[in-house]
């Protein structure tokens, strides 16, 4: 678990957006993307420091777990699919009235 963010950390985050998490399976390997948007009227962290890997961990972190949560309290619905061998499927949840 990690430790609880200063005050004023944690009212910066609530300003990001996630806009997408896609999750990469590979031989001994996961590849994490996440697309968020950050405050203009805030400066994020530089790319490759401390405090920027820290910022999306944390992000990406509880980006998984509101997606785990709408799985959990909705029926998600395919809203497209493509391939034969190798598939892809797109589903869709509502998270309306799910917790964040």
């Amino acid at each position: 678990m990690p430790a609880k963010l200063p005050e004023n950390e944690a009212s910066y985050r609530e300003a990001f957006n996630i806009r997408r998490i896609v999750l990469t399976f590979k031989d001994n390997e996961l590849v994490i993307h996440t697309l968020y948007k950050t405050p203009q009227d805030k400066l994020s962290p530089n790319p490759n420091t401390k405090r920027r890997l820290r910022e999306v961990t944390d992000l990406t972190r509880e980006g998984l777990k509101e997606a785990l949560g709408a799985l959990e309290v909705s029926t998600p619905t395919c809203v497209g699919s493509s391939g034969f061998i190798q598939r892809e499927d797109i589903l869709s949840v509502d998270t309306k009235g799910t917790a964040a």
